[in-house]
């Protein structure tokens, strides 16, 4: 218990970065960070999970100003 694995990938426009841990009751987390590029910014979602049972999900959007 409370050790981490991390893991990244990369499919498309999109970066995941995954957090995996075990916490000291023997119930697991995983994290997932999605970070998209798009057409005018950054698309990110971040979710969290607890034995397979989403916990939080968060989404926003960073727009690139023009110059």
């Amino acid at each position: 218990p409370g050790h981490e694995l991390c893991w990244a990938r990369i499919a498309g426009f999109t970066l995941s970065v995954m957090q995996f841990a075990v916490l000291d009751n023997g119930s697991y987390e995983l994290q997932q960070y999605d970070r998209t590029l798009s057409g005018n910014g950054l698309n990110l979602k971040y979710t969290l999970q607890r034995n397979r049972q989403v916990v939080r999900t968060v989404s926003a959007v960073l727009v690139q100003m023009p110059n």
